[in-house]
Formats: structure tokens, C-alpha cells, sequence
């Protein structure tokens, strides 16, 4: 299975509720979408968020660093070749770690698929169940209290709580 061609698009996904920090409100989901295309026809999927204010990285210079420095590098190379893969994707460009991180998960994905199998076992294993944490984001205090007390009910026992805008109310 070898890399042929690696495609860009974006996708826009509107939250049901803002998602707010002490640095910004997201509204929605805008995500550059990697697609690796192989030579038997199998295409494996990444995606990378533009978080200028937390990464640095904006859409454009996602798209750039993947075109421009890893797409030249990767065109070619053997899927079965991992380890190489992600030497050469981590070694091709400083920072860049929203382009990168696209980049790989669309490589473990085909990798996956090379193999038939779950990225889980792949992996090592393990339970196929994911059990993950809900973030709440900064707001009056009722609201994140509302809010946690819901997320509660919907049976998240992880919660991470958002702060920030101001310590007394933190407090």
C-alpha cells in the first residue's frame, strides 16, 4: 500500500452550544480534513483544528505545511513503513503540530486498514470501549453548574471545568 496522492478539505460542523475559554468562544467546528489516497484505493482520514490563540496554527498554514513540506516527502512511501512515515512527517517541518497530528492519523488509519483490523489492537489492545471526559465551559456560575450537573446525568464521570476570566469568580 503506497501513499499516491494526499487531499485537503475543510469541514464546518456548527456546535449545539458555544464552547467558551478565557481565550475565546468557538461557535463552530472548522477543521482542515486530511485524506491520503493509496495505490490499492484505501484512503485514510485525519484532521487538524486552526487554535491560533492556543497553537499558533491557522487554517492556511496547516494547508501550507501539509502541501508545501509533508505531502513532497510522503508521496511514494510504503504504508507498512510506519515508524519511517512518522520520522520523516515529525522530522520534515518545526511547530507545525496541528498539520502533523492530521497527517498521522491519517497514516495509522490506513495502517489499520493495511492490517484489517481495529487501530485499537494494532495498537496493543485493550477494551474497544473509549471513555472520555466532557469539558465545561467558562461561564456564569448557574450555567456551569447546570451544565456539569447535566453532564453528570448523561454519565460522564470525567469533568473538566474551564477558568480563567476572573479569579474572584473562579475562586
Amino acid at each position: 500500500m503506497k501513499i499516491t496522492d494526499i487531499r485537503l478539505g475543510m469541514l464546518t460542523i456548527p456546535l449545539k452550544t458555544p464552547f467558551k475559554t478565557a481565550l475565546r468562544t468557538v461557535q463552530q467546528i472548522e477543521d482542515v480534513v486530511v485524506m491520503i489516497e493509496t495505490d490499492t484505493g484505501h484512503i485514510g482520514y485525519g484532521e487538524a483544528p486552526a487554535t491560533a490563540v492556543i497553537t499558533g496554527d491557522i487554517h492556511g498554514s496547516i494547508i501550507d505545511a501539509i502541501k508545501s513540506v509533508l505531502k513532497p516527502k510522503l508521496v511514494g512511501q510504503q504504508i507498512a513503513d510506519l515508524n519511517h512515515i512518522i520520522r520523516l512527517i515529525q522530522g520534515a517541518i518545526m511547530k507545525n503540530y496541528s498539520a502533523k497530528a492530521a497527517v498521522e492519523m491519517a497514516v495509522y488509519d490506513l495502517f489499520a486498514q493495511l492490517y484489517q483490523a481495529p487501530l485499537y489492537k494494532i495498537l496493543g489492545g485493550g477494551v474497544p470501549k473509549i471513555t472520555t471526559d466532557i469539558t465545561i465551559s467558562v461561564d456564569y456560575i448557574d450555567k456551569m453548574v447546570a451544565d456539569s450537573l447535566s453532564a453528570i446525568d448523561r454519565g460522564f464521570e470525567t469533568l473538566k471545568v474551564k477558568v480563567g476570566k476572573d479569579i474572584g469568580v473562579d475562586i
